[in-house]
């Protein structure tokens, strides 16, 4: 990743990986879990799936690394549900158990460089990222559990078990729906993932072997790749006639899916005649899909010269320190951002435009991961306002690279927003986005939203339609659907 977009990406990772990238650290994370998001978006699997008879535990036996290769030391997972909640048991053979003294306390952060095990949920099946949770288990005995890159969640009443067998290890990790917030009734499908990392008897990332019940690629977080739990009734059919309708019910369900989540909604649009500004507004949390706690609204002109942005953000505390055109560290500011993608192409190289501008008055932007390109022309103005602050950005279409678009033509957008809590503070601080990303990868352009300059409604949606039915059929041949 170019190091000009390493401030504002360091603050949308989880509270560990955001810690380390801005510190310039992140070389001591383990490959999966600070490896780049894949260059293209992926359609969702129907992939593995397990019927839970209520009341009822049920064993598999066998996990897989990444790409499907087998796992070197068995492990088996014993699952069950009840009204009360969710208890999975790993039982892990291990020659050589490493224990360190990385995670013996609730909420460490380090639980993956002991051997350790865990439990990842997408409640509901929805596959948006910020409502995914985690309970993550060291052989140490610490536990770690958060929900999508939250970093206050706790699951109230989780409770979780560690003891040594004749064979290896058992871990144990005990999930209450009342403190999960979230509960599945009989016939209810869930996403879900369970882990295991089994080090060689000593902590290190080049031995390290990462396995999942569900087969994964890259990334066992990857929620696309997830199974799928059936929350059945005590007598439930277990038949191949019963499976064959829930794979069923579940690749319906990706369907929906696909176009809520992989495909930005079609409904993301500010269409601008021009003359007559496109608002943006209700921005949403990026780490969790919720109202910011500050309002921001933007609002979008253009003519034959230019694009017009002026963004409004509701304040209490502007920060406002940093100084320096392209400055890397314009995010310890309150800061706007402007993300384009001239002519709507949701190209896999992730090639487009980024401009940020702080509350000082300081900007940066970057074209195609281009650490030299600046916008010629680039008109940027940060003022106070009554209760807040504004961002006036002005860009040439000439300075952009583009041509003048023409009436009818459709690019992608986004706009994002740094919220400072009044000091720089990377743990409290608040990102939010015009449209909701459901992973968090705000430079994922499958996600982002539509400008449509002018044109006939109707003309402009079918545009829109068309082009991701493209994007849908490309993406399908790169991952063999």
């Amino acid at each position: 990743m170019n190091r000009r977009v390493v401030g504002f990406v360091c603050v949308l990772k989880n509270r560990l990986t955001m810690a380390l990238v801005c510190a310039g650290l992140i070389a001591a994370m383990p490959p999966a879990l600070h490896a780049e998001a894949p260059p293209v978006s992926v359609l969702p699997r129907e992939g593995t799936l397990l019927v839970l008879p209520k009341g009822k535990p049920v064993t598999v036996m066998g996990m897989t690394t990444a790409g499907g290769k087998p796992e070197k030391q068995p492990t088996s997972l014993t699952l069950e549900w009840n009204d009360n909640g969710l208890t999975a048991v790993f039982g892990c053979a291990d020659s050589a158990i490493a224990l360190g003294d990385w995670a013996t306390a609730p909420d460490s952060s380090k639980t993956w460089k002991d051997d350790s095990v865990a439990v990842l949920l997408d409640p509901g099946h929805r596959h948006i990222k910020q409502g995914t949770i985690a309970a993550k288990l060291s052989v140490a005995g610490g536990l770690d559990d958060f929900r999508g890159g939250d970093i206050a969640y706790k699951i109230k009443g989780i409770t979780s078990e560690v003891s040594r067998t004749a064979i290896g290890w058992r871990g144990k990790i005990m999930i209450p729906w009342k403190g999960l917030g979230a509960s599945p009734a009989v016939g209810d499908i869930w996403g879900a993932q369970f882990t295991r990392i089994d080090h060689e008897g000593k902590y290190s990332q080049e031995t390290m072997t990462t396995m999942a019940w569900a087969p994964f690629k890259e990334q066992f977080e990857d929620l696309h790749h997830f199974g799928h739990l059936v929350f059945a009734a005590a007598d439930a059919a277990t038949d191949d006639a019963s499976l064959t309708a829930l794979r069923e019910n579940v690749k319906q369900s990706h369907d929906v899916i696909a176009s809520e989540t992989v495909f930005p909604n079609a409904g993301s649009v500010l269409a601008s005649s021009g003359k007559e500004p496109a608002n943006a507004e209700a921005f949403t949390v990026v780490a969790t899909g919720a109202s910011p706690k500050q309002a921001t609204r933007a609002a979008l002109t253009w003519d034959a010269s230019g694009l017009d942005i002026v963004v409004d953000c509701v304040d209490n505390g502007v920060v406002a320190d940093q100084k320096g055109d392209d400055n890397i560290k314009l995010w310890k500011d309150d800061s706007v951002y402007v993300w384009l993608d001239p002519g709507h192409t949701h190209n896999a190289q992730r090639h487009s435009i980024m401009v940020q501008v702080s509350a000082s008055g300081a900007w940066h932007d970057i074209r195609n991961g281009d650490p030299v390109f600046d916008v010629e022309g680039l008109d940027v103005k940060a003022s106070r306002t009554a209760d807040g602050w504004r961002a006036h950005i002005k860009m040439p279409w000439k300075g952009l690279g583009v041509e003048s678009p023409k009436p009818g033509d459709v690019w992608g957008i986004n706009l994002t927003r740094m919220d400072q809590p009044g000091k720089t503070d990377y743990y409290n601080m608040q990102a939010s986005s015009w449209v909701l990303i459901p992973d968090g990868d705000l430079q994922s352009l499958d996600r982002w939203g539509h400008i449509v300059f002018g044109g006939p409604p109707a003309a402009a949606q079918q545009a829109i339609s068309t082009a991701h039915q493209k994007r849908r059929q490309i993406i399908g041949a790169q991952n063999g659907q």
